[in-house]
């Protein structure tokens, strides 16, 4: 899946077998999950990303804002 912004910016999400965290690159670049994986940790139970298993629901919380798809 890859989403582009109003803005030019960009977001692909790939499949990852080898450990199950989706391949992510932003903008052209590979994230490096070992560098931000502490942002995605739940905080009192509530996750800011989660994709439900085998569900196909991807759901991204950020202040007040919601994305799901």
């Amino acid at each position: 899946m890859q989403w582009i912004g109003s803005t030019g910016e960009s977001l692909k999400l790939t499949y990852n077998p080898k450990n199950d965290l989706p391949s992510l690159t932003r903008n052209g670049k590979d994230h490096d999950w070992s560098k931000h994986i502490d942002l995605y940790k739940a905080v009192n139970g509530n996750v800011p990303i989660s994709l439900g298993w085998k569900t196909g629901n991807l759901r991204v919380e950020a202040g007040d804002l919601v994305f799901q798809h």
